[in-house]
């Protein structure tokens, strides 16, 4: 793991070990509600509280240990994090899509850590500025930079491209197929004396027949029958449009779905279900669980909000003997450009990838 001490390689350990983002790029640490269980569910109803859960404590205590202790290792070889962060704007940005003018200012490592947390929380807000006016004007000047003094919205910080990512609407059909298929709340997957986490987990693994369900639970199956989610072959019950459960299954458990990091066969089906209205799809560098997750760390916008960035900016932070409490924090905030790397790469990446793909196209007509 640490044979290998160039600085692309020791950034990509923290996406690819430590779990930071999935396959399709969407941040892992964020909460979730398909990870609470029946009473974090209800608690999590109470209004303009960020919806934690046990799960989303655990996977956040889990990446500081995992951060801390990815310092410390590369600290006893002389290199800092920081370092490979000022290495990734100043240098593989340059060098992979040619844009030479992101400006980031890693604090000096003799500060103490209270000033370190002061210095890098203006930082954050300041790389995402210079990627809204690279968005907005395919480059970033300086001037323009020190002109920007909107508030920082994570939600209006766009995307390159156009349909980056795909949510489920407030609509009838995705909300009876998933709670039907996904839910363990649903009835469904309790079945003789078989008792699985959904009922599409249960006719992926056993033989189940219609006709062994009691009379009250068969109106949810022949909706399902209805609706051609799952089909009946001599009164065996099997899944059925698997391209369609499998991009409701993903939405059900991780609430977004990115677009362009979709198999094409999804892709098609997406595209059907946008135009009969089921999904709907946006263009933010951010997707709506990541953007409720900056602004929980970062930001007042929850009652239970953490405020990092404000209590820095704004000198309402803890005192400075409080070290041990500044130390997690700015592991936090190093963290939090990490993942604001990954997506950025990410949405660069997919315009990159797009672009050549439209080149290749038309040198083909």
């Amino acid at each position: 793991m640490y044979e290998n001490l160039n600085y692309k390689t020791l950034l990509s350990n923290l996406v690819y070990l430590f779990c930071y983002c999935d396959y399709q790029k969407r941040i892992s640490l964020v909460s979730k509600e398909s990870e609470s269980n029946a009473l974090e569910r209800i608690e999590g109803k109470v209004p303009n509280y960020y919806k934690d859960n046990i799960w989303f404590n655990i996977k956040s205590c889990i990446s500081d240990l995992e951060l801390m202790a990815y310092r410390n290792i590369l600290r006893g070889k002389n290199i800092e994090i920081e370092s490979i962060i000022e290495w990734f704007f100043k240098e593989f940005l340059l060098e992979k899509f040619n844009i030479n003018e992101f400006v980031f200012n890693a604090p000096q490592q003799n500060l103490l850590v209270f000033e370190k947390c002061r210095f890098v929380a203006p930082e954050i807000e300041g790389i995402l500025r210079q990627y809204e006016l690279y968005v907005e004007n395919g480059k970033i000047e300086d001037k323009m930079r020190q002109l920007s003094s909107k508030p920082l919205e994570f939600e209006n910080i766009k995307s390159l491209v156009s349909k980056k990512y795909i949510y489920a609407k407030d609509h009838e059909e995705y909300k009876n197929a998933a709670w039907l298929m996904f839910s363990y709340d649903c009835l469904l997957a309790c079945y003789e004396d078989m008792d699985y986490f959904n009922f599409n987990q249960l006719l992926a693994n056993e033989i189940v027949h219609y006709s062994s369900y009691e009379e009250h639970r068969k109106p949810m199956l022949d909706w399902l029958l209805e609706h051609k989610y799952i089909r009946k072959e001599n009164d065996i019950l099997k899944n059925d449009n698997l391209t369609r459960l499998e991009i409701f299954r993903d939405l059900y458990l991780n609430e977004v779905i990115s677009y362009h990091n979709c198999e094409l066969e999804k892709q098609r089906e997406i595209d059907n279900l946008l135009q009969l209205g089921i999904l709907e799809s946006d263009s933010t560098l951010f997707s709506r669980p990541e953007q409720f997750f900056l602004n929980y760390v970062l930001k007042s916008t929850f009652e239970n909000s953490l405020e990092l960035r404000n209590k820095y900016v704004h000198g309402t932070q803890p005192s400075r003997s409080e070290e041990k409490e500044h130390w997690w924090n700015y592991n936090t905030f190093l963290k939090l450009i990490l993942i604001i790397i990954i997506k950025i790469h990410d949405d660069l990446s997919i315009d990159q990838k797009l672009k050549q793909r439209d080149l290749n196209q038309n040198s083909q007509i």
